[in-house]
């Protein structure tokens, strides 16, 4: 016979027992106690596999009381063990808590502490779980729009197929090199299944294209360039709305590229290192030419200075702008040289005075006003104004012109009154993006000046850094683009770095005072200082230096000009003057002119 335990504590049965000894549970009637149900093969109280061979404790019942209910399934003693052990860990947790509190220490952490950890496990699970599912989320989004794309794929595609077709003619020409990138961009993002971005770059190759083919809602005109620090140049543009001429003032500097042609070379895109807004950012020189002939005695030179003065407190001196300050009559004046002292040039303003009887040499003046700023680093200008025709200058306007045009700097010219030679001057302002303004009164100047400072600080720097810098005499043709998803246009520009390193200090100074070259008595005259000069200018520059000696001249149209001059006083006649008289560094300035007027074929 099988022995019998009691189904709630496992105890043995002893045979035919009503009642357990152990817990004192009642025994079940065999009848109702139900197949033992099959155990999973694991020890209840171990956590271990069953090891076979054990017997399986068994719940025959050994009675016969057919009416007693099913007993419950049978319970282990684990429970009541762990318990036991649990209930001694309390124990021994409130008297150490206790302990702790008489000790006078907080203990381990107080029930609201427990919670409060509880609460922030409860957090991070779900903060975890919001951040696994909006990943998942992401990654459903992303592969969707991967799928959904192989048709916008499709479309780009054929976009950029029209788009290069449109232009052919352009991707072929090397002058236009910007496009070609756009072309090889799109097509790297359509390889990648990248519809997006490659339609992005189609974009830009649409707009290049057309601003190439002169359909741009901006324009751009590069107005000067500097190469004061070559082979780093400097460019300054105007860039402005094509329908309303308004100023753009929200270009990016990854927007704008270069290409660039040495000589006939071949064109080739050349890195922007920089490309920003005059404005607040970039120095601005401004070479303020006065006229102080008889006309403007009285109240016309009082109107001209007050214009001046309140132009002066407009300049941004916290940006670097740089003023000078020239005047003329008869002769060339230079007050101040280029300054951001702003005070020391607006002394010079109210200082200026007119001698009686003078005349006017506005293009001389202009001239000189040219070599002065053509030594400025940075973004450059003249602003001039006079009131009467020129009537006392060597210099001819359409020389001045050309000398603008070369140095790239803009002459602003304002006539007061009715003037004979307006022709002239607006063809010197028009050289080099300047123009000319006629104007009623002195006053109404005001308005001019302001609006020639706002152009000027409108204009972008873009600064790059050219190709064969060795090479100095061959001419940069370049071009200027700008490209973003909205807008495109392209500028084509050229210029010789030689023309525009060339003026040094020695040439600032040819035609100022009553002298072609004020110094050719102490000091040597280069080539450089020369080539400023037309043939008419080289001759006298000549001769004066045997004037200066007073030697009579035969040729009378050299007499009546040196008689002009207030320095002059001629008393040896021409045969009887000797190269003896002349000093070493006058002999050499002499022959030197005449050799370089020779090579130029003045004269034989």
């Amino acid at each position: 016979m099988k022995m019998a335990f009691c189904t709630n504590c496992g105890s043995p049965l002893q045979d035919g027992a009503r009642f357990c000894t152990s817990c004192g549970a009642k025994i079940a009637a065999p009848s109702q106690v139900p197949d033992p149900a099959p155990l999973p093969e694991q020890n209840a109280a171990q956590g271990m596999p069953m090891q076979q061979g054990v017997p399986t404790p068994s719940f025959e019942y050994q009675g016969d009381y057919n009416q007693m209910p099913a007993p419950n399934p049978p319970k282990s003693k684990l429970p009541f063990i762990l318990g036991g052990v649990c209930a001694l860990f309390a124990a021994a947790g409130i008297a150490l808590g206790a302990s702790t509190l008489i000790l006078g220490h907080a203990p381990w952490s107080s029930g609201e502490e427990v919670e409060e950890e509880k609460d922030k496990d409860k957090d991070d699970k779900k903060a975890k779980k919001d951040e696994k599912e909006d990943k998942e989320e992401e990654k459903g989004a992303e592969d969707s729009g991967k799928a959904a794309s192989s048709e916008e794929v499709t479309a780009a595609k054929e976009q950029l197929d029209a788009a290069v077709q449109k232009a052919a003619s352009y991707l072929s020409n090397p002058q236009y090199s910007v496009l070609s990138r756009y072309q090889q961009e799109a097509q790297k993002y359509l390889d990648d299944g990248d519809a997006v971005q490659a339609q992005k770059s189609i974009k830009k190759l649409e707009n290049l294209a057309g601003a190439a083919g002169g359909q741009s809602p901006i324009k751009i005109e590069v107005e000067q360039a500097d190469a004061s620090t070559y082979p780093n140049v400097k460019l300054y543009a105007r860039i402005y709305e094509s329908a309303g001429g308004n100023s753009v003032n929200d270009l990016e500097q990854d927007g704008f590229f270069i290409t660039e042609q040495v000589g006939t070379g071949t064109y080739a895109e050349v890195p922007v290192s920089r490309a920003v807004q005059l404005n607040q950012a970039e120095r601005l020189n401004i070479c303020m030419t006065a006229d102080l002939s008889g006309s403007m005695m009285g109240s016309p030179l009082q109107e001209a200075k007050t214009v001046m003065s309140q132009f002066l407190a407009n300049v941004q001196q916290q940006a670097g702008d740089q003023v000078s300050l020239i005047s003329f009559n008869n002769e060339v004046s230079v007050h101040t040289a280029f300054t951001n002292d702003l005070g020391s040039v607006t002394n010079a303003v109210n200082a200026l005075t007119i001698p009686q009887d003078k005349s006017t040499a506005l293009y001389d003046a202009l001239y000189v006003s040219l070599q002065q700023t053509a030594q400025q680093s940075g973004a450059k200008c003249i602003i001039a104004f006079t009131d009467g025709a020129d009537n006392a200058s060597q210099v001819t306007p359409d020389a001045v012109a050309a000398y603008s045009r070369d140095l790239k700097i803009p002459i602003y010219i304002i006539g007061v009154g009715d003037l004979s030679n307006s022709a002239q001057l607006e063809t010197i302002a028009s050289a080099a993006g300047g123009y000319y303004r006629n104007v009623g009164q002195i006053g109404s100047m005001g308005e001019i000046y302001d609006e020639i400072f706002r152009k000027q600080k409108e204009m972008y720097l873009i600064e790059y850094v050219t190709q064969n810098s060795q090479d100095q005499v061959s001419a940069r043709n370049i071009d200027v683009n700008y490209v973003d998803d909205a807008r495109a246009a392209i500028a084509a520009y050229s210029y010789v770095p030689e023309v525009l390193i060339r003026p040094t200090t020695e040439d600032s100074r040819i035609l100022t005072g009553d002298y072609v070259i004020p110094y050719s008595d102490r000091e040597y005259v280069t080539a450089s200082a020369l080539s400023m000069l037309n043939a008419e200018q080289l001759r006298l520059a000549r001769n004066e230096i045997y004037a200066r000696k007073g030697r009579l001249f035969k040729d009378q149209q050299l007499q009546q000009y040196f008689n002009s001059k207030p320095w002059y006083h001629g008393t040896i006649a021409p045969d009887s003057f000797k190269e003896s008289m002349l000093s070493d560094v006058e002999k050499a300035n002499a022959y030197f002119i005449l050799n370089y007027e020779r090579l130029k074929g003045y004269i034989r």
